[in-house]
């Protein structure tokens, strides 16, 4: 077959040309490999000791090693010599030494057996000399165990025969959901990556024939897994390959989706950054925190072309050259490239929602253009298409007609009918002008109204302000400043960091809009500020949640220019205008909870609850409270360990092998499910994108609201709680300004506070969150306020909040109330 890739081939093309000789060392060296991976955030087993010599094998205490342990080479290859060894404890030891004697005695010549008999006579009872272990069935003492291990030690297992060490690690006990495949011991996922894309994976699952190993040349099952969707579709069992069908004892495989596969394919990519051997294949398990790390090898096998009958090289000539600087694309380029789906539906450019606004363009009889602005509705009974009278009026002496969507959808030279049925700026198109497109039945602008006040709209503006909605939306949507804040070299300068045991101050790079795309927005808010100055257009109340939005998505965009050009005054004046500024006594207050507070017992908190328990907890959570339409998904990569997105369609992210104990996974659902979403889902409902994304200054109400909620539920259990949190962050912010990133490590060291006293990768993200939008970290600068906002809500706001008051209705501050109904006298 063509493009299958050879041993020769491998060796020559890929392994010298792409895997430097240091990096396959590590890859060689499993104790390094895990401890070097570990300190970037892969999950690994847990290594219990690394035996190193002869005489402090000869000297080992197995006793203070947990029941169950892993003994295996740390050079070791293909799964060899890996010992599963369970501690017999003191009686089934002595019952172990007992029979281990009657079976010597058998094989001792008559004179040593009355040797041994007089020996009993003397001692009267068998002397209990040890540690008994089990390995497989057999029981073996610790002192034997020391004699098989020392072929380790002299590197028997080994491919070049030089001297080993021998590791000792946690056993891996797998996830519920991967446990069906580890009948007869662990199965693993083995993955091959090249230039940082996940080409090829496989499960290879052990039998009774391959004596628990998961090794295909010696009888084990391979599956072939789908690297686009994470599904079992091919088997090889007993040497033959299985696709259409999968023999009788396998079929409740055939299909099977592989749990955590996205967590999979990242942290493939993210080992091979690290690793920077560019031709790897990795091995892991599921256990029921997510995926944990076996192994790396530089040299990645080629047996899983033959299972799933697709030759790597034509996959790796496309990619040999691809520069991919982010983690997300790593994935977004695996499955573009093994997808075999078509895209059926209507793309979107071809979409017309049933109610959503255009653009009327019109030329009169002396060539003079006019656009106005109209809502188009879609009505697929009528004959005719049809207009109001209004723009009957405006169209008399037109001489061309178009209509223009902004997603750039046109409908040229429309045949528009005056009808006294429509009122405004409205337009109805018929089916025969619609038998083209795809139509959504979603009512973008036929809005709820009823919520509000009587008189916060007036009646005669509804089309005007749902026009304006739609055009601040378009504007404001490309305004994220989580996302232009967020480094694109994260990875690269991560490594850095741990590689010099956080003695960096890391150099970022930051994706920012280009020039032109600044200037588009700012000229799109001052033509819609000009539009509207000083209220000569609308005079509803309720447009003065535009205008101020108008004014806060200026400062947004000023932002982001004061960052793009490193301007630190600049950035710590838009920072306090959007955020306000550090106020003294709260920084003083900050230090002092922080220097008294202490932290909730275990038993106040109650047990633990790993990844998979929560998902399964907040499924149930959202149903019990009416809530359908949202994802969850586990993304390794979060720096918190949990978070709601919600900008378009909700959506729940944890952090993998995330665990929580249960007071605090229940005040983390009051505060991100009772607050963030239910306030979005609200603002959904109303179809106002304005309650549906943010009003102006909403953001000191929706953290207040969330920290509120969480701590109520904290109080229930530990009745002086006070969140920690929020002072934490003021305390940080205020010192971002001084102190550059390593100089911040050093002062959260000095911190009389636990939570500081975590891994450096933990530090790192924390720290990076915090000075996000300075590109040189070692220089003292102002980064980004936002985080500061929880503690003001509680000081200048949380006073005024009253628990009566409805204020979940959308993502509004509590200043706005007073527009809405159930607010009104």
């Amino acid at each position: 077959m063509f493009w299958i890739l050879g041993l020769n081939k491998r060796n020559l093309n890929y392994i010298k040309k792409r895997n430097p000789r240091k990096n396959i060392r590590l890859a060689n060296n499993k104790y390094k490999t895990k401890k070097f991976l570990e300190e970037r955030g892969i999950p690994v087993p847990q290594t219990y000791d690394l035996i190193a010599d002869r005489p402090t094998l000869f000297d080992y205490d197995f006793s203070h090693l947990p029941t169950r342990f892993v003994i295996k080479p740390n050079h070791g290859s293909k799964g060899n010599w890996i010992l599963l060894v369970t501690k017999l404890d003191k009686e089934e030891s002595i019952e172990a030494q007992k029979n281990e004697k009657k079976k010597e005695w058998t094989l001792l010549s008559r004179g040593e057996k009355w040797k041994q008999w007089i020996d009993r006579l003397l001692y009267s009872q068998v002397k209990w000399f040890g540690q008994y272990l089990r390995i497989k069935k057999e029981a073996v003492s610790d002192r034997d165990l020391k004699k098989i291990l020392v072929g380790t030690i002299d590197g028997q297992h080994t491919l070049w025969g030089k001297p080993d060490q021998i590791l000792i690690e946690e056993i891996l006990t797998p996830g519920e959901q991967f446990a069906k495949f580890c009948e007869f011991w662990l199965a693993d996922i083995r993955v091959i990556t090249f230039n940082l894309v996940s080409i090829a994976a496989e499960l290879r699952m052990p039998t009774l024939k391959s004596g628990g190993k998961a090794n295909l040349a010696q009888w084990g099952i391979g599956f072939w897994v789908n690297i686009c969707t994470g599904k079992i579709t091919t088997v090889k069992y007993e040497d033959t390959i299985y696709t259409d069908e999968f023999p009788e004892e396998l079929k409740h495989f055939q299909n099977t989706t592989i749990p955590y596969w996205d967590d999979i394919l990242l942290y493939s990519s993210n080992i091979q950054y690290f690793a920077n051997i560019w031709f790897l294949w990795i091995d892991r398990v599921i256990t029921q925190d997510g995926p944990k790390l076996l192994e790396i090898n530089a040299r990645a096998g080629l047996e899983i072309q033959n299972i799933a009958q697709q030759p790597l090289e034509k996959v790796m000539k496309k990619i040999a050259d691809l520069k991919i600087n982010t983690p997300g694309k790593w994935i977004e380029i695996t499955k573009t490239l093994f997808s075999k789906k078509k895209n059926s539906i209507t793309p979107t450019s071809k979409t017309i929602y049933l109610s959503q606004q255009w653009q009327l363009t019109y030329t009169d009889s002396k060539e003079n253009q006019e656009i106005e602005d109209v809502i188009i509705t879609t009505d697929t009974n009528n004959k005719l298409n049809y207009m109001s009278p209004l723009l009957a009026n405006k169209l008399k002496e037109s001489t061309t007609v178009s209509l223009k969507f902004p997603n750039g959808l046109t409908i040229k030279e429309p045949r528009l009918r005056k009808s006294d049925n429509l009122h405004g700026e409205h337009i109805s198109l018929w089916r025969n002008t619609l038998q083209k497109f795809y139509i959504k039945p979603i009512h973008k602008a036929k809005v709820q109204t009823d919520i509000f006040a009587k008189s916060a709209i007036i009646d005669e503006e509804l089309d005007l302000l749902q026009i304006l909605d739609q055009k601040l939306h378009n504007i404001s949507k490309g305004i994220s400043l989580s996302k232009f804040l967020k480094p694109t070299n994260y990875l690269d300068e991560f490594d850095k960091y741990i590689t010099k045991r956080g003695k960096y101050n890391p150099q970022f790079i930051y994706d920012f809009p280009d020039s032109k795309q600044i200037i588009g927005r700012e000229t799109a808010l001052k033509r819609l500020w000009d539009e509207h100055h000083e209220w000569t257009l609308l005079h509803s109340p309720f447009a003065t949640l535009f205008y101020a939005k108008i004014q806060e998505v200026e400062n947004k965009v000023w932002l982001i220019k004061s960052f793009k050009a490193q301007d630190f005054d600049k950035t710590q004046y838009y920072n306090e205008k959007l955020y306000w500024k550090i106020n003294k006594e709260l920084l003083a207050l900050s230090q002092k909870k922080i220097q008294e507070w202490e932290q909730p017992s275990n038993t106040q908190l109650w047990k633990r609850i790993g990844t998979h328990e929560s998902i399964i907890r907040l499924k149930e959570y959202l149903k019990k409270n009416d809530i359908s339409g949202v994802k969850i998904q586990q993304d390794p990569s979060l720096i918190s360990r949990i978070s709601v997105s919600v900008w378009s369609k909700p959506k729940i992210k944890l952090l993998t092998r995330a665990t929580f104990r249960e007071t605090e996974f229940k005040a983390i659902l009051a505060h991100e499910v009772d607050t963030h979403l239910t306030r979005f889902v609200n603002g959904q409902k109303t179809w106002w994108h304005i309650l549906r994304t943010w009003t102006a200054g909403y953001l000191a109400t929706e953290e207040g609201l969330a920290i509120q909620a969480a701590d109520t539920v904290y109080q229930k259990t530990i009745p002086a709680f006070d969140s920690i949190g929020k002072y934490k962050n003021y305390l940080l912010v205020s010192q971002s300004g001084s102190m550059s990133f390593r100089e911040l490590a050093d002062y959260l060291q000095d911190l009389p506070y636990y939570w500081w006293q975590r891994s450096r990768a933990t530090t790192f993200q924390t720290l990076t969150k915090l000075k996000r939008g300075v590109m040189d970290t070692s220089k003292a600068a102002w980064s980004y306020y936002k985080n500061k906002i929880y503690l003001d809500w509680f000081t200048m706001i949380g006073e005024k909040y009253d628990n009566n008051t409805e204020i979940m209705i959308g993502k509004i501050s509590l200043e706005n109330l007073a527009l809405f109904k159930k607010n009104e006298d």
